[in-house]
């Protein structure tokens, strides 16, 4: 565990760092928050899928839903802090339901998926959007999270009894099993303020 966070203190170093000196090759304030955004996105990735990682070889896959259950959202909220963001995740299908999307993260979503339909590659699809509430202005910014092999284990269409077991237990409505490899999983958001 004590590995896990020194890892993951690292990584938000580097993306303090690598941030505070960053520059969008045109300058924009848009192409900057897309980098920003990027980044953090990254940056959340790489600590959910170590945490994960770390826990399936410590305790098996019923040990990766215990820690997703109870580490999760901490570690987004922690790699929001240490980039001065908001980041998150959400889905079309959730099983923790703090992660709902709200009605624009739904349509970001449906786009998603309608775009993965008709032959869009994954790594093409993002969205931002520029929002001013009388006078509170913020840029949001969305990237597809799809089905790997290793969210077949939880997320799949065949569940282990144990695995199946703890995640009724802890989200009786449950909505994020039945994935297929490659399918739209959900999706990163966040959030910049403009000040």
């Amino acid at each position: 565990m004590r590995k896990f966070f020194l890892r993951f203190i690292a990584v938000c170093f580097f993306m303090l760092t690598t941030l505070s000196t960053l520059r969008a090759d045109d300058g924009s304030e848009q192409a900057m928050v897309v980098t920003q955004a990027r980044y953090a996105t990254e940056a959340l990735a790489a600590s959910l899928v170590a945490r994960l990682q770390s826990a399936i070889e410590e305790g098996g896959a019923v040990a990766g839903v215990e820690a997703c259950r109870l580490e999760a959202q901490s570690l987004t909220q922690q790699t929001g802090d240490a980039l001065g963001l908001t980041v998150g995740r959400t889905a079309l299908r959730v099983r923790n339901p703090t992660n709902a999307p709200d009605d624009w993260e739904q349509q970001q979503l449906e786009y998603f998926e309608a775009m993965l339909a008709r032959g869009t590659p994954a790594n093409q699809l993002e969205a931002l959007e520029y929002f001013d509430y009388n006078g509170r202005a913020e840029w949001r910014y969305m990237r597809p999270i799809m089905t790997g092999g290793q969210c077949l284990v939880c997320h799949g269409e065949q569940l282990a009894p144990t695995v199946a077991n703890v995640i009724s237990q802890n989200y009786p409505n449950d909505r994020a099993v039945d994935f297929k490899l490659g399918q739209l999983r959900g999706a990163f958001t966040v959030t910049l303020e403009v000040k």
